[in-house]
C-alpha cells in the first residue's frame, strides 16, 4: 500500500519552484486554510490548497501512481486542472487522518493554455493510469488566477472536497516537508502581509490600514507598485518578495 510520505516532493513534481508560497492570485489564494487573504464577497479566508510561486512555467508531474479522474477546463475558477486518483494510502504524514487509509486525490490547478478556447496541452488523458513522476502538463495562469503559479491540492474520500468540510491534506507539509503545517499558521501569513503594506507605504503607495489582512486596497496597491517596477526596472522591496516572489 502506498503511503502518503512516498509521494513526490514539490522539487520534483513542479518544476520551477521558486521555494516560496504565492500570496498575490485571487483572494484567498496562499496556505489553506489560515491565509491572510480575504475574500469580501464570501466573507471568507479558507483555501483548499497551496499556491506555489513558479518563476517560469514548467512541468507538473503526477506525485505517485493513479488513475486521471479529471484532465479538462473547469468553469469553476479551476481553469485547465488535472485530478489524480491515487487510491487507498496511508495518511503518515501530518495530524489530519494520520494513521489512517483513506482514498487520497491530488489536483492540479490554473495550469496551461490560458484560456479556455485555446488548444488544451495535457500529456494525460481521463481514465488513464499514470505513475509516479509522469508528465501531467505544464504550470499557467488559467481560470481564476491573477499570475502564473501552481495551485496544489490533497484531500481525502472525493475528487474535490469544499475547505468547510475539513477533508483537505496540508499539502505544503506533504510537498515540501515543512516543520509546521498550515494548521496554526495564521499569525506568521499575516505578519508577512503587514510587512509587505508598510513597505507598500514607504514607496508612497496607500494599501489602506496596517492590518496583515489582504483587501481590496492592498491589493490594488501591491498591483500599481508591480506595474511600475516593470516600467521603470526596479527592484521590488524584501518584504514584498517575501510575499510574492513574481515570475521571471
Amino acid at each position: 500500500m502506498k503511503k502518503l510520505s512516498e509521494f513526490l516532493t514539490i522539487h520534483e513534481h513542479v518544476e520551477f519552484w521558486t521555494g516560496t508560497i504565492w500570496y498575490a492570485g485571487h483572494c484567498g489564494s496562499g496556505r489553506q486554510p489560515s491565509s491572510a487573504k480575504y475574500d469580501p464577497a464570501r466573507n471568507a479566508r479558507e483555501h483548499n490548497g497551496t499556491d506555489f510561486a513558479v518563476h517560469a512555467r514548467g512541468d507538473l508531474r503526477a506525485p505517485h501512481d493513479g488513475l486521471v479522474r479529471y484532465a479538462r477546463w473547469q468553469n469553476n475558477g479551476a481553469g485547465h486542472a488535472v485530478t489524480l486518483n491515487h487510491g487507498d494510502t496511508l495518511i503518515d504524514v501530518g495530524e489530519r487522518f494520520r494513521g489512517e487509509v483513506r482514498r487520497v486525490y491530488t489536483r492540479h490547478l490554473h495550469m496551461s493554455p490560458d484560456k479556455k478556447w485555446q488548444t488544451k496541452s495535457f500529456k494525460v488523458r481521463e481514465g488513464q493510469q499514470v505513475v509516479r513522476g509522469q508528465l501531467l502538463g505544464t504550470s499557467g495562469t488559467s481560470g481564476a488566477s491573477a499570475g502564473l503559479h501552481d495551485h496544489c491540492e490533497a484531500v481525502v474520500d472525493a475528487p474535490y472536497q469544499p475547505a468547510y468540510k475539513h477533508m483537505n491534506l496540508d499539502t505544503e507539509l506533504i510537498y515540501t516537508g515543512a516543520t509546521k503545517g498550515y494548521w496554526g499558521g495564521g499569525e506568521q501569513d499575516m505578519q508577512m502581509v503587514k510587512d509587505m503594506q508598510q513597505a507598500l507605504t514607504a514607496a508612497g503607495y496607500n494599501p489602506g490600514s496596517i492590518d496583515g489582512i489582504w483587501g481590496p486596497q492592498t491589493a490594488a496597491a501591491f498591483e500599481a507598485m508591480c506595474k511600475d517596477a516593470a516600467r521603470t526596472g526596479n527592484d521590488l522591496p524584501h518584504a514584498v518578495v517575501q510575499v510574492y516572489a513574481p515570475p521571471a
